[in-house]
């Protein structure tokens, strides 16, 4: 059996060294992978000892690597503190002896270990199911909302960013997403690192300003890839305008937020087909680390809400805790759950508000607290395209 060791901070550990392997690793050349691979690394706000898990053969020999990158993300009117995987790849010579197993495990226990609230990770198409071993489970929506065509509107102007717009389109994007669930908290850091990546990546995605034709003042933007756009954030007042300039850009379809207020304009304004495509064990992840801390943050929300339905005095028992719905204390608890769920990815769904309880197929309510489902009502949970990690 091949000997090797996995570790959080390794101390041996360079961004050079780490660098050039994902660089071997994920090509499609070497010298096309590196500035990319760099871009990711050393942009990235979080890279720190501490979120590098790696193995070494006996040799010393890197042959194994998770990035854990850190993201504050909303649910409601909480923010829970993520820990994204990233980068997780292993040599080929490697594979198949349990390097990546052990690397999940430890990556899930210093992730644990440190507070955070929910792991998360992009699985590729080719390693649909694969994750799920891991405890991962479907956590985002795809949806794709056909731009129709609508009647004539004086398009808005729409132009490549420049750097002296930043902090206007930073504060556009608190507008226009700070009350949507799933969506990521941007530090300017962040920005940074998206703006550098996208400039590594030659423009895979453009951020392009929106204004009027009359004063070419810049009133909003939108982050275009292909023929769809992923990211809106323009007054309400201009979403004719914005339709109308994507038709004669030749946007086909927006993926955004289902809640976003040019989401629904558009499917109130004139017929169009939405797609959506539920993935059960591929694309976003996710897994509860530590539902206590998920249960103490949404506590005070949840007690609101209660008190509105008349519950104020009763009690919830989900995974093994206890939540008071009148003062929001959260305690351990050998009684059993309240709501019993056909696999924990359904819990993940009832927390963040990606599905409707109604919509979870398979629930069953203890003691007659049918109620649950009202605690938690769906928030359309959705994550920026963008914001891949």
């Amino acid at each position: 059996m091949k000997s090797y060791t996995v570790r959080v901070a390794d101390a041996r550990q360079s961004l050079d060294e780490i660098i050039e392997f994902l660089a071997r690793i994920f090509g499609p050349s070497y010298h096309e992978a590196l500035p990319i691979q760099d871009t990711l690394v050393r942009a990235e706000p979080t890279t720190k000892p501490e979120n590098f898990v790696t193995a070494r053969s006996s040799d010393g020999t890197l042959i194994g690597l998770v990035r854990i990158v850190e993201r504050d993300i909303r649910v409601r009117r909480t923010v829970l503190h993520c820990g994204g995987l990233s980068s997780i790849s292993v040599h080929p010579e490697w594979r198949r002896c349990g390097v990546n197993r052990d690397m999940m495990r430890v990556a899930g226990a210093s992730m644990t270990a440190r507070g955070m609230h929910l792991a998360y990770l992009h699985g590729r198409r080719a390693l649909d199911g694969y994750y799920t071993q891991f405890g991962y489970s479907c956590m985002n929506r795809y949806l794709d909302l056909e731009v129709p065509s609508l009647p004539d509107a004086n398009a808005l102007c729409l132009d490549p960013w420049h750097p002296a717009e930043a902090k206007r389109i930073d504060r556009l994007y608190k507008q226009c997403y700070g009350a949507l669930s799933g969506s990521i908290v941007r530090t300017e850091g962040i920005w940074d690192f998206l703006i550098a990546r996208n400039a590594s990546l030659k423009g895979a995605c453009s951020i392009l300003l929106g204004s009027r034709a009359q004063d070419k003042r810049p009133i909003g933007y939108i982050v275009r890839s292909g023929d769809r756009v992923t990211e809106v954030a323009v007054p309400e007042r201009v979403f004719p305008n914005l339709a109308a300039a994507l038709n004669r850009l030749g946007v086909r379809k927006i993926s955004i937020h289902p809640h976003h207020g040019f989401f629904r304009y558009l499917r109130s304004a004139s017929t169009t087909i939405l797609h959506e495509r539920y993935s059960v064990d591929g694309g976003y992840l996710g897994r509860i680390l530590n539902l206590e801390s998920i249960l103490t943050r949404l506590g005070g929300e949840l007690c609101e809400r209660a008190a509105k339905l008349g519950l104020r005095g009763e009690s919830l028992h989900l995974g093994g805790y206890r939540l008071d719905l009148g003062d929001g204390s959260v305690r351990r608890s050998r009684a059993p759950m309240d709501a019993v769920f056909r696999h924990e990815g359904q819990l993940l769904d009832l927390l963040l508000g990606r599905l409707s309880a109604d919509d979870l197929f398979g629930i069953r309510y203890r003691s007659g607290k049918t109620w649950i489902g009202e605690l938690f009502p769906a928030t359309g949970f959705h994550t920026c395209a963008w914001d891949e990690i």
